[in-house]
């Protein structure tokens, strides 16, 4: 079950620093399409595109990668304790 999309204002108004991981390969999605409506509503975020994966493969895909992509933003991102 998919809940409503929030609102683009709510989102405009977040700060806490996103990543949203794409499929290059994917057939339910654009990926840039997504990655530019992503960076208009979400200031914070970056995008990195798979370029291999379809959004089904994700899950499956060797961690390796994706966790490189997630250790590199976490290292950009985190704030100092």
């Amino acid at each position: 079950m998919i809940g409503k999309r929030p609102k683009p204002g709510l989102l405009r108004a977040l700060t806490t620093p996103t990543l949203m991981l794409l499929a290059g390969r994917s057939r339910a999605h654009a990926p840039h399409r997504v990655a530019s409506a992503v960076m208009r509503v979400l200031p914070h975020a970056e995008t990195a595109v798979l370029p291999n994966l379809s959004h089904h493969a994700m899950p499956w895909h060797e961690a390796a990668e994706i966790n490189t992509h997630i250790v590199d933003f976490l290292d950009r991102t985190a704030t100092p304790s």
